[in-house]
């Protein structure tokens, strides 16, 4: 079980997600030990306001339904992370239990706090999934790739590509078995999942989608300006390292865990 602190960061990383994918500045105050999410220009006394009476509204059902409320949203929240690949060291069961059950010092959510945090969590997913270039077949295309030789290809145009500068960096993580070894590939994705993720991240990146083909293993791969971005992602999606494009050399990533992300 994590400790109070870890669980912290983890409460605080979600918050910053939400407001980095969603534009939106939100700042958090608590109010009677319940979380309250304050919009940029949003009135204080008003956010208040409205939380507690979305609160009273959802607690004068029986105790029954309003568990039954709880437990669906945060199933629901649960299955947004996991599909946006931000739950990476327990399943997405355990993830909805915490939010319900608390850990450590940290109680559990109320019912008003789950709807907030669904709300900002929908909102996410309406940003990402809004415009933009639309990935089908993601999967199916990046195995193709197997047939040519080690190197970095543009994802449209399949030519090969080089940058006098940046970082690549990439998603994917390869499927652990049972004691963290190495399984195929794209095991742990589903396709609407992968084509989903790519679009995700090519709005968190430049929107510059390559594959790389390096290892005897083809993968999505992303060019970022900044060594602090590519670290940034590493860092989400478990990343064993990202490739430093003007000094050629790989730069690890110290917080990689080999057994969420096993290489061959």
């Amino acid at each position: 079980m994590p400790s109070y602190t870890q669980y912290l960061r983890t409460i605080a990383r979600i918050a910053q997600d939400i407001q980095d994918a969603s534009g939106e500045d939100i700042e958090w105050i608590t109010v009677r030990g319940n979380h309250i999410p304050i919009k940029k220009g949003e009135n204080k006394g008003d956010a208040i306001k409205s939380f507690f009476e979305n609160k009273k509204s959802g607690t004068s059902n029986n105790n029954e339904l309003k568990k039954e409320t709880r437990k669906s949203l945060a199933i629901k929240i649960a299955d947004i992370e996991e599909k946006a690949g931000r739950i990476q060291n327990i399943s997405k069961e355990e993830y909805a239990r915490r939010l319900l059950k608390g850990v450590g010092a940290i109680k559990p959510q109320s019912l008003g706090e789950l709807q907030s945090l669904y709300e900002l969590r929908k909102k996410d997913v309406a940003k990402s999934n809004s415009g933009g270039k639309v990935y089908k077949g993601t999967v199916n295309k990046i195995r193709s790739f197997k047939a040519k030789e080690e190197g970095t290809y543009d994802y449209d145009t399949g030519k090969p590509k080089s940058y006098d500068n940046g970082f690549s960096v990439s998603f994917h993580q390869n499927e652990p078995d049972a004691n963290g070894n190495y399984k195929p590939d794209y095991g742990r994705y589903s396709d609407d999942d992968y084509d989903r993720l790519v679009k995700d991240m090519a709005g968190k990146t430049s929107g510059d989608v390559n594959i790389g083909y390096f290892a005897g293993t083809p993968e999505i791969s992303f060019w970022v300006k900044d060594l602090k971005s590519a670290g940034k992602l590493a860092k989400e999606y478990n990343q064993k390292s990202v490739w430093d494009w003007k000094n050629e050399k790989i730069v690890t990533n110290k917080d990689y865990d080999p057994k969420k992300n096993p290489m061959k």
